[in-house]
């Protein structure tokens, strides 16, 4: 029995693996795997079949009629179905030769009467009484000029070009044979192992964390399942890294279209997009040449999907290599605002790593390097993606050079064959540039060099000296270059094998800078994050709800911010102020009104303060980017493009200063849409006023669970009351403080005209007002905290603990109802600050309520164990 393998087939008859591998689930035809073969076969009678189903296909036959043709004998149902065709197409050709006789007469009598306005056509209408004839040429069919009319009926394809992010996932392939794909067995593991809920994303549809695919290979039908890097159950499957990248997606309904739309998106990409080509990744060494995704399920027997085939830029690099122009009018400071830094991290020298002969720290704290030519570098422990800084104060005690290098990239200073030349790579091709009489620096002697890999430029920097701009490299010309990540080595190279050379290191500062946009690609059918004039984001929620004592807004945005992004498990208001310490914590600055210093987010926040912003997110576990007012203001409309690129994304960006959740944008980001306080409406912000600062979220890098957040707000409180800021106060320093301050006159020289009761007194109190409320909420939810600490921590004296809080916040209430029955609550007149009797009462009270506010100290001193 003659038999041809799938791969060969489906190159034979230009047929996707993933169409074959539906024809089989739907009975139509069988393969055949012999035994210790991984591939699958087919014999001469299927192939026949196939070809005849292929022909029934292109004649755009519907499955389900494909499958009654074959399990009838009866020659009435072959007609029957043909029939009905014919039917579908007499209606469909009758429409369309009633709309060709209709649009023929326009034309003929537009041009017979001169007519050359629009606003004339009412008149044509009239005028037409024609009938059009429609002649037609009878000649033999080919299987070519068939596959050519289908092709001209299909619609025209919704194509999507996205990146999907590497990621660890769990496959259906088995340990036990990894040729071998047993996606029910895999699908009844995970739900004995509960694992769609733990260990994972949640693997929610849509989510770009379930997918599947045919291995082009075996045809063998394979799942995979996104989960995390600490993910450690033992399974009978296998794990790997899918390597994600740009893909090109369309959408089908599971069933009749699937294999089409694969087909006609397939054609699309190799036959008309100029602008992108297929690219075939290797997945867990598989070939695969398109992945499916489940996004809506309106039915039970079809559910919507998307297949994505993984693409490349058309980018021809040998025609790209000669465009490197090399630019010389133009200053450090102006090459620093094309490439903005948003984020510096100094390296540990301690952390790097390399087998050199010697590689260790000094007495100076400097990194020594003793290695030979072997030597392939000292190496950062982590990875970085283009667009990227370095900044390296390095020596070289010996003549050699010194190198750095990320992936293909290289700067070479001191080359070995000409010191004098500058030699630099491309990051992407590899290639390599040479610069005469900009290469040497002196040996013995530390240089600072400044090796910038940007968005448009790449350039090198000796000493604050330009040493070389270059625009136009092959990286900056392909899409896959941005998203590669590499480490950054510090390297060199000796004469021959024998001789070696010292380096020595003093600091190294690696820079992340601004990615620019993606927006269009030129003469292309597909377009890249497509850019809208207007857009909002779908769902609107009021920021705070006043009644609720939310008063906050940080905290809305950040509720707001986890619903966008699919944490309602995480989207709580007061969750947030409780991890913030906005929840419990006084804040009081006595050289400033209310407004903005009245609680720990809205202080730090709007004092363009990173580190404490990042911590919280930390909490949550993602990573997030501040944009300070200063990096908006060099380059606003660069970052007015990175929030409209978040909008479209469907994530919402949270403001400093006046804090607020943009949730939409204008007139192509002339205007930004915010949510502020218990409104619907959003309020219009026009982007030419100056913007305070941007916070946007960054990756997940941790799956967090409601119960250790509520455990990492508790055992955060203390921290947060021993904060200190200069001309700050927090916690009941705060409340002592102000009290001090009402009783020593503080607002003696206000008159009824400008004194704002709200912004220098009633402020305060709601800050109060709030935290009576608040500082239990992480003792309280969820019910069995106190149980999940009391294991987490072995602390025997939780209940004491838990008993002593509650007595704070009742003796709290009792106090803050005092304060407001001597009249120093909301009922605040400016005549009892004044008054020296009421106003000792008022503060008096207040430092009542700093003391039972301080307890809350000595109480945490019962979890010390």
């Amino acid at each position: 029995m003659d038999l041809i393998k799938i791969t060969d087939l489906t190159t034979q008859l230009d047929i996707s693996s993933r169409s074959l591998r539906y024809y089989e689930q739907m009975g139509l035809i069988q393969s055949i795997r012999p035994d210790f073969e991984k591939y699958r076969y087919y014999d001469a009678d299927t192939i026949e079949r196939l070809k005849q189903i292929m022909v029934l296909r292109k004649m755009q036959i519907p499955i389900k009629d494909i499958i009654r043709i074959y399990e009838s004998d009866d020659m009435s149902v072959i007609v029957e179905t043909f029939v009905n065709r014919i039917k579908v197409i007499d209606d469909e050709v009758t429409a369309l030769s009633e709309l060709k006789r209709i649009v023929n007469e326009f034309l003929q009598i537009m041009i017979r009467n001169g007519i050359k306005k629009i606003s004339a056509l009412p008149l044509i209408f009239d005028e037409m009484g024609k009938e059009y004839e429609i002649l037609e040429e009878h000649k033999p069919i080919t299987f070519e000029e068939l596959k050519a009319v289908d092709e001209k009926l299909t619609k025209p394809l919704d194509i999507r070009i996205m990146e999907l992010p590497t990621m660890r996932v769990l496959s259906s392939y088995l340990h036990e044979n990894k040729r071998k794909s047993d996606t029910d067995l895999f699908q009844k593991w995970l739900a004995q192992n509960n694992i769609l809920t733990v260990g994972t994303s949640n693997g929610d549809i849509g989510k770009h964390e379930r997918f599947d695919y045919i291995d082009t290979e075996t045809n063998e039908y394979v799942c995979i399942l996104k989960i995390t890097d600490d993910f450690d159950l033992d399974s009978p499957f296998v794990d790997f890294t899918f390597v994600g990248e740009l893909f090109a997606g369309v959408g089908a309904y599971q069933g009749d279209d699937m294999g089409q739309a694969y087909d006609n998106l397939k054609s699309y990409i190799e036959n008309k997009s100029e602008s992108f080509m297929i690219d075939y990744p290797y997945i867990n060494q598989t070939h695969i040449d398109c992945l499916g995704e489940e996004v809506l399920s309106l039915y039970d027997d079809k559910a919507r999907y998307e297949l994505y085939m993984p693409v490349k830029r058309r980018v021809n690099i040998d025609e790209t290599l000669d465009d490197m122009s090399e630019i010389e009018n133009i200053t450090i400071s102006e090459l620093e605002k094309c490439e903005s830094i948003l984020t510096t991290e100094n390296i540990d020298l301690n952390t790097m790593v390399s087998e050199a002969w010697e590689h260790n720290m000094n007495d100076i704290g400097e990194l020594h390097i003793l290695a030979n030519m072997d030597f392939q570098g000292s190496i950062t422990p982590q990875k970085y993606k283009i667009p990227f800084r370095v900044d390296v104060v390095i020596k070289a005690e010996t003549d050699n050079s010194i190198r750095l290098y990320w992936g293909k990239g290289a700067v070479i200073l001191n080359w070995e064959n000409n010191e004098s030349e500058l030699r630099v790579q491309d990051p992407f091709t590899g290639r390599q540039y040479g610069f005469q009489n900009k290469g040497g620096i002196p040996i013995g002697e530390y240089v600072k060099l400044t090796w910038i890999v940007g968005n448009e430029y790449l350039a090198v920097i000796v000493n604050d000296e330009i040493r070389h701009i270059g625009k136009k490299y092959p990286y900056t010309r392909t899409l896959r270059s941005l998203d590669l990540s590499n480490t950054i080595r510090i390297g060199s190279n000796s004469k021959d094998l024998y001789t070696s050379f010292v380096l020595r290191v003093k600091s190294l500062k690696i820079s992340k800078l601004m990615q620019k946009t993606k927006i269009h690609i030129k003469k292309g059918a597909l377009t890249i994050m497509q850019r809208q004039s207007n857009n909002i984001l779908p769902k609107l929620r009021p920021q705070n709800i006043g009644y609720l004592g939310e008063n906050y807004p940080f905290n809305g945005s950040m509720r707001y911010l986890m619903e966008c992004i699919g944490r309602d498990d995480l989207s709580d208001y007061w969750l947030s102020a409780h991890v913030n310490g906005d929840a419990y914590t006084f804040v009081y600055s006595p050289y400033k009104g209310g407004g903005g210093d009245t609680c720990v987010t809205e202080r730090l926040f709007s004092d363009e303060d990173e580190t404490y912003i990042k911590s919280i997110f930390q909490i949550y576990g993602y990573e997030c980017t501040y944009i300070t007012k200063k990096q908006i203001n060099e380059n606003k409309q660069l970052f007015i493009d990175m929030v409209m690129n978040y909008i479209d994304k469907g994530i919402p960006v949270i403001t400093a200063g006046f804090v607020r959740a943009i949730c939409g944008y204008e007139d192509n980001g002339k205007t930004l849409l915010t949510l502020e306080w218990d409104s619907l409406e959003p309020v219009k912000f026009n982007t030419e006023q100056e913007i305070d600062g941007l916070l946007f979220i960054g990756d997940k890098k941790r799956e967090v669970s409601l119960d250790e957040l509520c455990i990492k707000a508790i055992t955060g409180i203390p921290n947060i009351y021993c904060m200190e800021k200069e001309g700050v106060y927090f916690g009941h320093k705060g409340l002592y403080k102000w009290a001090d301050d009402i009783e020593n006159g503080k607002y003696d020289n206000f008159t009824k005209k400008n004194f704002d009761v709200w912004e220098y007194y009633t402020v305060y109190i709601v800050n109060i007002a709030t935290n009576v409320s608040g500082v239990k909420f992480g003792f309280d939810r969820p019910n069995d905290l106190p149980n999940l600490y009391y294991k987490e921590h072995k602390c025997e004296n939780y209940e004491s603990f838990l008993n002593e809080m509650n007595l704070i916040t009742s003796e709290m209430n009792t106090l803050y109802q005092q304060l407001s029955d001597i009249g120093g609550a909301f009922n605040i007149t400016l005549k009892a600050l004044q008054d020296k009797q009421n106003r000792k009462q008022i503060a008096d009270k207040i430092r009542e309520i700093g003391k039972v506010n301080e307890r809350i100290l000595s109480a945490f001193e019962l979890l010390k164990y």
